[in-house]
C-alpha cells in the first residue's frame, strides 16, 4: 500500500509505503478493510485514506505497531515477526521531500537512510 502526505500548499510530499502483510483500516465504529481481503476490496483501500487529513502517527514500543490517524479512519500496521532479521522487509517506510527515508522494522528495529542506499543511520 502506498499513500502520500501533502502539506496545505502541496509544496512538500511525504510518501508512506506499507510493506507489512498485516494491516487494516478502521472507521470510528468498524473494521473497513484488512490486508487479507479480496482484490476488489483492497483496491478501494487506498481510496479510503485518499485526501484525508493525517492527524497523528502513533508508534507503540517495543513492537513498533503503528497507527496512522486520519479524519474519520485509522490505518493500523502490525509487525509479522519479532526478529530484527536484516534479510526481512521493513513494516513500513516514510520518504521525506529531501529523499531521506525512515524504515520501521523488521522486528523492533528502525533506521534512517538516504534514497538509493541500504545503509542505516541509527536504530
Amino acid at each position: 500500500m502506498l499513500f502520500s502526505i501533502l502539506d496545505e500548499a502541496r509544496a512538500y510530499r511525504w510518501d508512506v509505503r506499507v510493506y507489512s502483510i498485516a494491516w487494516r483500516i478502521e472507521s470510528e465504529a468498524d473494521v473497513v478493510v484488512g490486508a487479507g481481503d479480496d482484490a476488489d476490496v483492497l483496491r478501494r483501500a487506498v481510496a479510503i485514506v485518499d485526501g484525508k487529513v493525517l492527524r497523528a502517527v502513533q508508534v507503540e514500543a517495543p513492537s513498533l505497531d503503528t497507527t496512522f490517524v486520519f479524519d474519520g479512519c485509522r490505518l493500523r500496521v502490525f509487525p509479522v515477526t519479532a526478529r530484527s532479521d536484516p534479510s526481512r522487509w521493513q513494516q513500513w517506510s516514510l520518504r521525506s521531500p529531501t529523499g531521506r527515508i525512515l524504515d520501521i522494522g523488521p522486528g523492533a528495529s528502525w533506521s534512517w537512510r538516504e534514497c538509493g542506499t541500504g545503509g542505516a543511520d541509527s536504530s
